[in-house]
């Protein structure tokens, strides 16, 4: 059943394709138009069909055939915190890499393509943090499939070098517009990327907060956090002719993010961290279509459903989906994780076995 969560939300995408083509079902005092569902949904497809039978005609004439949209599951996590294994205190069971590569894989199952993205502190906070222990989570998570990697200050608290030395022949990478070189000002990490998905471009870009670096700062001098709101507009105002859609990776506090999302212009997806609670479908906040908060040590994962066209990309859902019993773990991650760690695998959680 582990795609049975993304399958459900491809059935909404489809319901609200529907809505849209319909438009507002006027409402009947005292009556539910539940009534008219059948009715409407037979005669929308049948209209769907007759579009779909004929060619598009052009202005001299000429026939030309209907554009298909692709689907893209884009799917985004942050604050992983070096989480390996499902929680064992909290009430749930929730999260690990084992069951996060099984959620994935069951997106591959329900999208033309999928796009995989992590937007930053990935890495165990604190004295916990361990080369070993982060390389080993770094690469599973590229086996999966992750394609960038936002920057957080947990990423960076043992200085640039260690997180150079970690990324080391890894592939996907880095992105961040405001983590500068004390010395010149310059961006440390790339300050974007874009990825070709089917016929559009999606470009990743990513911010610190400046509170967010503080405490850090005294311990990795070499590296200072500008202001986001200096720094961003430039960057996005050059990723926008590059780009059909724009995701930018938010390490800002929630009571910050919000000014600073209403202040720039060209972000289309926002993955934010640092939120008290996790809000279950993404918000629009001005000209960003979907906000994402999410959180809590790979819990939750963020899940955007795009329907792309040459050159087009449109946003059709949206949802945090938390990791927990309804999905399946990979059994094979699930073998890799417990043997790195050196634990004998408990053989799965109450209403839950590898799949």
């Amino acid at each position: 059943m582990s795609s049975a969560s993304c399958r459900r939300d491809s059935q909404r995408v489809v319901l609200k394709r529907l809505s849209v083509l319909l438009g507002p079902v006027p409402a009947v005092p005292g009556r539910v138009p539940v009534v008219l569902g059948p009715v409407l949904v037979g005669f929308t497809l049948a209209m769907m069909a007759l579009v779909a039978a004929g060619p598009a005609v052009t202005d001299d004439g000429a026939a030309q055939a209907p554009v298909a949209a692709e689907s893209v599951n884009l799917i985004a996590t942050q604050s992983i915190a070096g989480e390996l294994i499902p929680c064992d205190t909290c009430k749930f069971g929730a999260g690990g890499l084992p069951r996060r590569a099984a959620f994935i894989q069951s997106c591959r199952d329900t999208a033309d393509h999928v796009v995989v993205v992590d937007a930053g502190n990935f890495r165990r906070p604190g004295e916990q943090a361990d080369l070993q222990h982060d390389r080993f989570q770094l690469e599973e998570m590229v086996a999966m499939g992750y394609q960038v990697f936002g920057v957080g200050e947990h990423d960076l608290r043992h200085g640039i070098d260690a997180l150079r030395e970690l990324f080391a022949g890894i592939e996907a990478p880095l992105v961040s517009a405001n983590i500068l070189d004390a010395a010149s000002g310059e961006p440390v990490f790339a300050p974007y990327q874009i990825l070709r998905v089917g016929p559009i471009r999606i470009g990743f870009t990513g911010c610190l907060g400046v509170a967010a670096w503080e405490e850090y700062q005294a311990a990795v001098p070499e590296v200072r956090v500008g202001d986001p709101l200096a720094i961003m507009p430039a960057v996005l105002a050059e990723m926008q002719p590059l780009c059909d859609l724009v995701v930018c990776f938010c390490q800002i506090h929630q009571i910050r993010l919000r000014g600073v999302l209403q202040a720039l212009e060209g972000i289309d997806i926002a993955v934010a961290a640092r939120r008290p609670k996790p809000q279950w479908y993404p918000r629009r906040l001005d000209t960003v279509e979907q906000v994402f908060y999410s959180s809590f040590s790979g819990k939750m994962v963020c899940w955007s459903r795009i329907e792309a066209y040459p050159g087009r990309a449109v946003l059709y859902g949206g949802k945090v989906h938390h990791m927990t019993f309804g999905i399946d773990e990979d059994a094979e991650v699930r073998r890799r994780v417990y043997e790195f760690l050196g634990q004998e695998d408990p053989g799965g959680l109450p209403g839950l076995t590898p799949q």
